[in-house]
């Protein structure tokens, strides 16, 4: 009897877990499902706004009533706590997760966006003051003086000198705008561990929004294309050197 006890017991946990993987699954297949549907309703030209006014709205009510169904199918995941839970993860979900990462449109819009506003950065930066604001007395360097001589050392491409000067901002003033300027010259240095610390360090923030996982989406799937490229050109190498 004792033995039969502890058997149950035992097993208890491993339904649970196989159970919850399940759920997870089910859940990851029906994000992908209303992502690829949404993709497939977006304009090239302006996916944000067809994806608000009507792609999203469109698709919304359909995907709700399915996300409805899993939670009340799969009733072993507990109290409605968690059930509302889930429903507010899912649009945060479809929009930052997979619609980045099954849907080049969407991808591509907010890849565009940073790239657009790194290479504003670039085209307004001068050598002249980057020199004058070298000059300037330890005494009168404030936030806004890291700030504008980090961005001047991104635009030169000294990126070590760029996060210093960021990183010292942020100890006198920190602000989700020079957290997301310091993830992407990390981004832009290699070190993609350090660009999601600074990202992790604005969601820690109340105020955060769904934007910054969503450029975090956006750099985690750029950086993933960039290594597959990277392997498929050394195994070209290899290929050819053999020959």
């Amino acid at each position: 009897m004792n033995n039969k006890i502890l058997i149950i017991l035992f097993l208890i946990p491993v339904i649970s877990f196989s159970q919850s993987e399940k759920i997870e699954n089910s859940k990851n297949q029906l994000f992908s499902e209303m992502s690829i549907d949404v993709c497939n309703c977006l304009n090239d030209e302006t996916p944000e706004m067809e994806f608000h006014e009507n792609c999203l709205n469109d698709k919304k009510s359909e995907y709700k009533k399915k996300y409805e169904d899993l939670l009340t199918k799969e009733s072993v995941i507990g109290s409605d706590s968690i059930k509302e839970e889930w429903k507010e993860e899912f649009i945060t979900t479809i929009l930052t997760g997979s619609m980045v990462y099954e849907c080049d449109k969407w991808y591509n819009y907010f890849k565009n966006i940073k790239n657009k506003t790194i290479g504003e950065i670039y085209k307004n930066a001068n050598p002249k003051q980057l020199d004058s604001l070298n000059r300037l007395e330890p005494e009168f360097r404030n936030d806004n003086f890291y700030y504008d001589r980090g961005a001047l050392n991104f635009a030169s491409k000294h990126y070590l000198k760029a996060i210093e000067d960021i990183s010292k901002h942020n100890e006198i003033n920190p602000t989700n705008q020079t957290y997301l300027f310091l993830a992407w010259v990390y981004e832009a240095s290699g070190n993609l561990e350090k660009s999601l610390d600074a990202y992790d360090q604005i969601q820690s923030s109340q105020d955060s929004g769904m934007e910054i996982e969503l450029y975090k989406s956006v750099m985690k799937r750029e950086y993933a294309e960039k290594e597959l490229t990277n392997q498929k050109k050394a195994l070209h190498t290899t290929s050819v050197k053999r020959k």
